[in-house]
Formats: structure tokens, sequence, C-alpha cells
């Protein structure tokens, strides 16, 4: 997860926002947030990661927040080795 999230980070970098990389658990009520991954709130949205066929994902937008969760099993074809899940989703 710490890859996407820098990915994350960078995309914004780019454009001249510095976009902070919390644990879920240190999101600021009411501030709005990217929740990537398994998430109380992916959870709390109907976005079960367990259910997501390989080298897929979920962009979710609630309220001000987006959640991005994607399949992170490996791609044992080798067709987009080293690119899965939340990664890809970004």
């Amino acid at each position: 997860m710490e890859r996407a999230a820098e990915l994350l980070q960078a995309a914004f970098r780019a454009n001249g926002i510095d976009l902070e990389a919390k644990r879920e658990s240190e999101a600021k009520a009411g501030l709005p947030a990217f929740y990537l991954g398994a998430s109380k709130l992916a959870a709390a949205n109907g976005i079960d990661p367990k259910a997501l066929s390989r080298l897929s994902y979920v962009h979710k937008a609630v309220g001000l927040n987006v959640i991005i969760v994607g399949d992170n099993k490996a791609d044992t074809r080798r067709v987009n080795a080293g690119v899965q899940g939340v990664f890809a989703a970004i």
C-alpha cells in the first residue's frame, strides 16, 4: 500500500498539491481523504477486496472521500508483473 500512496502523492505533487499519507486510524474527521485498500470505509460502503477478480479495482467517491480498492493477488500469467491491485488503480 505504501507504493500506491507514494504514487498518489507524486501525482498530486506534480500539480503543486502536498498530499499527506496516513493510516485510516490517523485520518482527521471532517477532512477529505483517499482511502487505499481494504479500509473500514470501503467495507462500510460495500466494497470487498476479496470479491474482486484478478487485476481488477474499484474507485468510489463517498462524500468528499475517494476509496480505491484493488485485487492484490499476483498476476500468475506475468502479463502485468509488479503492477497489481491498488497500485494499478492509481
